[in-house]
C-alpha cells in the first residue's frame, strides 16, 4: 500500500514538473524560432482565400436582388402607367365635360362639385368612396419622375421633375378640391453641369378628376398636373400643358418617393 502511495507521487511530481515547461504548439515553428509554420501560413491562406471567394458570392448576389428589384419596380410602375392612358382613352362617359360618371347600370352623372362633399349623390354612392375621397398627397410627400421623351416646351429641359408638398387646406366651402402648396423642383443637364431650380407652386388636388394640378410658376404659363388612379396614391402621370389650350407638350411618370 505505501509503495503504490509513494508510486503516486511520484507520477504528479513528475506532471508537475513537466507543466512548468511553455506548450510548444504544433502549428508555432518552435519555442524561439521566430517563423510562423509552413502547414499553418498554408491553412490560414486557403481560409482567406474562401472568404474572399464566398464575399464575392454574396456581393454577386446582392446586386442580382437589386436588379431584380429595379425591374419589378419598373413593371409595377409601367402597368399603372398603362392604367391611367387607358382611363385617360376612355375618356369621361358624361355628356357634361365636369360630370362624374357614378357608375351601374342606371349610368348616372353628378356634377364634380358634389363629389366627396359629405352627402351621397350618386344611387350607389360612388360619390362618396373613401377611395376617392381620400387625398393622395399631405405635407411632407415627395413625388418624382425621369423624363425620357423629347421635351419639346420646357426652356430648362429637366431630365428630372419632382415636387414636394409643403402643406393641404380643404376649403370648407368647397370640400370637392384640396387647396395644395408645394415646391416644383426641376433638376438639368447644361454643358455636363446639373442643375436644380425649386419653383414655389400652389394649385388643388380634384377629387372628381383624382388630379393634381399646380398653376403656372412661370411667365412661359405652363402648367403641371399629375393624373392619379383612386386606389392607387403612390403612382401618378405628370404632365406638362399649356395653361390656355390644355394641350399636353410632355408627359411622364412620376412615384412617390
Amino acid at each position: 500500500m505505501r509503495s503504490l502511495l509513494a508510486c503516486t507521487v511520484l507520477v504528479l511530481a513528475v506532471s508537475v514538473i513537466h507543466g512548468q515547461d511553455p506548450c510548444v504548439c504544433k502549428y508555432d515553428g518552435g519555442r524561439d524560432s521566430g517563423k510562423p509554420n509552413p502547414e499553418l501560413r498554408a491553412r490560414l491562406d486557403a481560409q482567406a482565400a474562401r472568404l474572399s471567394r464566398t464575399s464575392a458570392k454574396a456581393q454577386e448576389l446582392i446586386s442580382k436582388i437589386e436588379r431584380g428589384k429595379a425591374k419589378a419596380k419598373d413593371v409595377i410602375v409601367g402597368q399603372r402607367h398603362m392604367s391611367i392612358r387607358l382611363r385617360a382613352l376612355e375618356g369621361n362617359k358624361c355628356s357634361n365635360k365636369w360630370g362624374f360618371y357614378c357608375g351601374g347600370l342606371d349610368s348616372v352623372c353628378v356634377g364634380d362639385l358634389l363629389v366627396c362633399d359629405g352627402n351621397k349623390d350618386c344611387p350607389s354612392g360612388r360619390d362618396e368612396d373613401e377611395a376617392l375621397c381620400r387625398p393622395p398627397v399631405e405635407a411632407g410627400d415627395v413625388f418624382e419622375g425621369g423624363v425620357y421623351d423629347v421635351d419639346v416646351c420646357t426652356k430648362r429641359r429637366p431630365h428630372t421633375f419632382k415636387y414636394q408638398i409643403t402643406s393641404t387646406r380643404k376649403v370648407p366651402y368647397f370640400t370637392n378640391h384640396l387647396h395644395v402648396n408645394a415646391n416644383l423642383i426641376l433638376i438639368s443637364d447644361r454643358d455636363d453641369v446639373e442643375s436644380q431650380a425649386s419653383l414655389p407652386v400652389t394649385g388643388h388636388y380634384c377629387f372628381a378628376r383624382s388630379r393634381l394640378v399646380f398653376y403656372p410658376p412661370e411667365d412661359d404659363r405652363l402648367a403641371f398636373a399629375c393624373q392619379f388612379e383612386p386606389t392607387d396614391p403612390t403612382t401618378c402621370q405628370g404632365s406638362i400643358f399649356h395653361e390656355q389650350s390644355e394641350e399636353e407638350c410632355l408627359t411622364f411618370v412620376m412615384s412617390k418617393a
